[in-house]
């Protein structure tokens, strides 16, 4: 399975809950890191993330650690939400629903990738803190004067 398939198929799962969530960069580019994040646990170089294509053998693995960090990013947009009330209880809009089925979804998905071996993303059920990128060259660090 190509990066192309594989973001088909969770753009087209999640298309739903994008549409509501409203992500300003789209889900295509939220699937696009979440397949990146997926070839790095799976051990791609930085440089081959771009071209890797898979083994068929690790299809499964590919589809579950695309899913886990899919879910990941999409938890990230939810916390701007709030439930709204309006005239007392006559009308309710529950936006922590959202949040909350989101984060059981989550969890289920970083078991079956901790089920695949993959423990980077969960060990003995907790949770590491996963990025996509971080640049902390401001200050040009390096390992010299360390």
């Amino acid at each position: 399975m190509d990066r192309s398939t594989v973001t088909t198929l969770m753009t087209t799962q999640y298309n739903a809950v994008a549409a509501d969530l409203n992500i300003p960069e789209g889900l295509a580019a939220v699937v696009d890191g979440a397949v990146d994040m997926a070839f790095r646990a799976m051990g791609v170089a930085e440089p081959d993330l771009a071209g890797y294509v898979p083994p068929d053998n690790k299809t499964v693995d590919l589809i579950a650690l695309v899913d886990y960090y899919t879910l990941e990013a999409l938890l990230r947009h939810v916390p701007t939400f709030a439930d709204i009330t309006a005239y007392q209880p006559a009308i309710q809009k529950m936006r922590s629903q959202i949040f909350a089925q989101l984060r059981l979804t989550r969890d289920d998905a970083a078991e079956r990738v901790a089920l695949l071996g993959y423990s980077a993303v969960a060990t003995n059920g907790v949770d590491l803190w996963q990025l996509d990128r971080v640049n902390l060259d401001y200050l040009e660090p390096n390992t010299e004067g360390w």
